[in-house]
């Protein structure tokens, strides 16, 4: 199948770049924006690099596939224009979206903390643990003005954002969250007093991971902790 790959740069200064890859030439005046690009069968097992043969410095900012962010304005940016699955959908849900869609579940690089930055995690690693992940989506949250909060579970982590007064709870990891009787989020202490929400649960999401409704979920909130911020 033939991917696409589109860059997009945005120049300070007067720049020309060669693409070697495709043996692309192409030049581009200051304070512009220049859109390219390629199609390639396999796009893991190709690169592209730039090599300015101008006379001067170049300053730009480039981004593959518009998913390179320079800032969390930048997050927010991308976050706001995600199509809605369904009217209203509230800013929590979409962020909660874009980190499961944006991370994959691996053995984190290191236990340092500054891999679970979004803009380190989002740009560049991509992979971790639940704790990463949770992190991510408070620490996104939390620059929008929202309360947050994470906590550490037996062998897992979820994280929670206040609406209204009311803590709830999405989990990207599992790429789920638990309906209470009424309608509403459960919270983590909500999940933890009633463990048919987990294995029973009110609505089934269909994005969920299969132990997302095991008894996987009941032993881990056995045990909670909140994570120091």
């Amino acid at each position: 199948m033939i991917k696409k790959i589109a860059l997009i740069l945005s120049l300070c200064s007067f720049l020309t770049l060669t693409a070697l890859s495709q043996g692309i030439n192409f030049s581009v005046q200051s304070d512009s924006l220049l859109q390219l690009t390629w199609n390639t069968p396999n796009p893991y097992q190709n690169s592209i690099k730039f090599i300015n043969t101008g006379d001067s410095t170049a300053s730009f900012k480039l981004k593959v596939n518009d998913a390179i962010f320079y800032s969390y304005n930048d997050i927010a940016q991308a976050i706001d224009a995600m199509p809605n699955e369904f009217p209203g959908e509230p800013l929590e849900r979409k962020v909660w979206r874009f980190v499961a869609d944006n991370t994959f579940n691996f053995v984190p690089l290191t236990n340092n903390p500054w891999v679970s930055d979004p803009l380190i995690m989002l740009n560049s690693l991509g992979f971790g643990y639940c704790r990463n992940f949770s992190t991510v989506y408070a620490s996104i949250l939390s620059h929008r003005g929202y309360e947050t909060r994470t906590f550490a579970l037996t062998d897992h982590a979820v994280p929670e954002i206040k609406i209204n007064g009311k803590w709830q709870t999405y989990d990207p990891t599992l790429s789920v969250y638990y309906y209470k009787i009424d309608g509403t989020i459960a919270n983590a202490s909500e999940l933890q007093a009633d463990g048919n929400l987990l294995v029973h649960p009110v609505k089934k999401m269909n994005s969920a991971l299969p132990t997302a409704y095991e008894s996987t979920p009941i032993k881990a909130f056995n045990c909670m902790r909140i994570i120091p911020a």
